[in-house]
């Protein structure tokens, strides 16, 4: 099993969490390497049972997820999502944030929708956001895209200090927005935030 992403906070937690899990003494080593698209960091963890394990049909996975609602939901929201920051114009400016959730597989995402429910959540519908067919700046998309959304300030609050990413970045700019809007409130928090983030490419990135 391979795992490439561009964070090392994430990296190192699932090198960790598959040693854990496989009873190894030392944590798997984090790789760094460096490619024509940039860095990245890979973890390489060789054990045919794990990987038979987590190719089992979700229906057959469920029972072992269950009883892990928030560990199995930091490693899903880590890959699959993002904070959802936006500064509105409109009667503003004005911050907001919340959580976004996108994959192919609308089955997983019901599934993480009925784990956020059973913790107290208040997760929204799931929407088709990029019909199967649809010509991206990539590639013609095989597979639908669905969006499964955390958009309640409080629900935002609990999923920070109860689940939260693996990923440093992102729980960084989820903290910081959330700060912001207790500190300042959402018209205060706007312009603190866009005194401290650019948006690039569509995202927010913290001014160094």
């Amino acid at each position: 099993m391979l795992l490439k992403v561009r964070s090392y906070s994430f990296a190192n937690e699932f090198a960790r969490s598959a040693a854990k899990i496989l009873r190894k003494t030392d944590s798997y080593w984090v790789r760094r390497i460096v490619d024509e698209t940039g860095m990245w960091y890979l973890v390489k963890v060789t054990s045919f049972m794990l990987y038979d394990f987590v190719n089992q049909p979700l229906g057959t996975l469920r029972k072992y997820v269950e009883p892990f609602p928030g560990g199995f939901l930091r490693g899903f929201f880590t890959a699959e999502g993002n904070p959802s920051v936006s500064v509105a114009k409109r009667n503003g400016p004005l911050l907001d944030v919340g959580l976004d959730l996108s994959n192919s597989d609308y089955g997983l995402l019901d599934f993480c929708r009925l784990l956020l429910t059973g913790l107290g959540y208040h997760p929204g519908r799931i929407r088709l956001v990029q019909p199967a067919g649809t010509l991206t700046n990539l590639a013609r998309a095989k597979k639908p895209g669905w969006l499964l959304t955390l958009l309640r300030f409080d629900d935002t609050k609990l999923f920070a200090a109860n689940i939260g990413f693996a990923d440093t970045k992102k729980q960084e700019k989820l903290g910081d927005a959330i700060f912001l809007i207790q500190k300042y409130g959402s018209k205060g928090g706007a312009r603190e935030w866009v005194n401290r983030y650019v948006k690039q490419r569509g995202d927010w990135v913290r001014i160094e």
